[in-house]
């Protein structure tokens, strides 16, 4: 409960423009959730660590990050996150110029929510 109310913090601190603040909720968040093993809950902690980063300008620990959310998604067999990570990864490489890291991303993305059967997943990656 602690973990997920320290997620729930530091998401309301990044969706409030306090991404800097954002940053150690979502490390002590995560710190408690492997200590627990709770998968599904390190990905998405892990999600948010990465936007956090982002809005800093840490796009290479941003992209470290959701590429180990990525893998934890793909571990819990949770599509829809897995979708909405590799749409987050689109758009960084969008950002960089990587045409074709972008369109990878985002047809894995489009195939992981069609995967999950998930109309949220669909609507999150533009499909």
């Amino acid at each position: 409960l602690e973990a997920y109310a320290l997620r729930i913090l530091g998401g309301t601190m990044l969706n409030g423009g306090r991404p800097g603040g954002a940053v150690p909720l979502f490390e002590r968040a995560l710190a408690l959730q492997t200590t627990h093993g709770d998968t599904l809950a390190i990905g998405v902690t892990l999600d948010r660590l990465a936007a956090a980063q982002h809005a800093l300008g840490r796009r290479d620990e941003a992209r470290a990050r959701w590429h180990e959310a990525l893998a934890a998604h793909a571990r819990a067999g949770h599509r829809r996150w897995e979708a909405v990570t590799r749409a987050y990864l689109a758009e960084l490489a969008l950002e960089e110029g990587d045409l074709a890291e972008a369109s990878r991303q985002l047809e894995a993305a489009g195939q992981r929510a069609r995967e999950a059967k998930d109309p949220h997943a669909e609507v999150a990656v533009g499909i």
